[in-house]
């Protein structure tokens, strides 16, 4: 067995899980019993938010690799073929080249085409604001604007960026123009229309494995998480308040 290949593998299965959104308890459980799997004799990983470290021992060879996480793009679906292609190397110990096969089976595989994840936002933004009390023409005008949002975050991923500052220029221009729908007669309550759109935005799947990180004892990677999470929120919210708040008084 090439540890070396093996462990850059294993690092690989945990860079992804951890890009698609598994928690930094899973990612290291994961890593540690496919290693063991392989009857490493010790085996170390540490992880937070944006880079992973693992250190195997076999007999008397060290080996340490480290991969840095850059960008997140949560999916759920790439998490659960991630968990059941680990199972069945714990449980077969399959070859390395069986493993990165199936690996680059499970990163380059298919998912929703861009028009089902357009009209998936444009549907969830029309329901949150007809939940929160907006009228029909609300919704519509709302679920509009969420297809508009996923337009404007797809083109602002190809760009180089801070997202940060991305994700506070996509809240002010749907905002924005959730305040110019209103003297064209599009909409009639801009709160109800804003809710509906500012609740794609908001960072829920981050906050909340970053709960779960610091209550399986993970503090630092749970903290890290959700410091995150919360300047990314507040970055939604500045964005939205610019927009409704300052250009909204001018305009309405």
């Amino acid at each position: 067995m090439d540890y070396k290949k093996l462990l850059d593998a294993v690092l690989s299965i945990g860079s992804e899980m951890l890009i698609c959104g598994a928690e930094v308890n899973r990612v290291e459980d994961t890593l540690t019993r496919i290693c063991n799997a392989y009857n490493v004799s010790e085996v170390n990983v540490f992880t937070i938010t944006s880079s992973i470290v693992i250190t195997i021992r076999v007999n008397d060879d060290i080996f340490t690799q480290t991969k840095r996480i850059r960008s997140y793009e949560t999916n759920l679906d790439k998490v659960d073929k991630l968990n059941t292609l680990s199972r069945k190397i714990c449980r077969d110990k399959p070859s390395l080249p069986y493993i990165l096969n199936n690996l680059n089976l499970i990163k380059n595989g298919k998912v929703y085409p861009h028009f089902v994840l357009c009209g998936a936002y444009g549907v969830i933004a029309f329901s949150l604001t007809v939940y929160f009390g907006g009228g029909f023409s609300d919704g519509i005008t709302s679920g509009i604007l969420g297809m508009l949002m996923y337009i404007i975050i797809l083109k602002f991923n190809s760009i180089s960026a801070n997202t940060i500052l991305l994700t506070m220029l996509t809240a002010f221009i749907i905002g924005t123009l959730a305040v110019l729908s209103l003297p064209i007669g599009l909409g009639k309550d801009l709160d109800n229309i804003v809710i509906g759109n500012i609740m794609l935005m908001i960072p829920g799947v981050v906050i909340t494995n970053s709960i779960r990180d610091m209550i399986n004892g993970d503090t630092m990677s749970g903290l890290l998480r959700f410091t995150e999470g919360i300047i990314k929120a507040v970055a939604v919210a500045l964005g939205f308040v610019l927009a409704t708040v300052y250009l909204g008084g001018l305009i309405l």
